[in-house]
């Protein structure tokens, strides 16, 4: 994934992120066959880690990609670079 496509999936598709690591990272001697992306987004909504899981892959992307983002005064956020 390049950091162009991570930043257009990363506030809009946080489904495809979350699977695409998936893949990246899925070992099948470790980890057993691989899941379909329903039965994956399934898993980890059952699991009660979606959130925590997501989080995770967003900082760990935003390292790789050095990517900066801009907060005004109320700390809202107003740009992803």
């Amino acid at each position: 994934m390049t950091k162009e496509e991570y930043l257009s999936i990363r506030s809009t598709n946080h489904g495809k992120l979350l699977y695409d690591t998936y893949i990246d990272k899925h070992d099948a001697e470790k980890h057993g066959p691989l899941l379909d992306f329903h039965n994956f987004i399934h898993f980890l909504n059952m699991s009660g880690q979606l959130q925590r899981v997501l989080n995770d892959i967003v900082k760990e992307h935003d390292i790789k990609y050095e990517i900066v983002i801009v907060y005004d005064k109320n700390g809202q956020q107003i740009r992803v670079l």
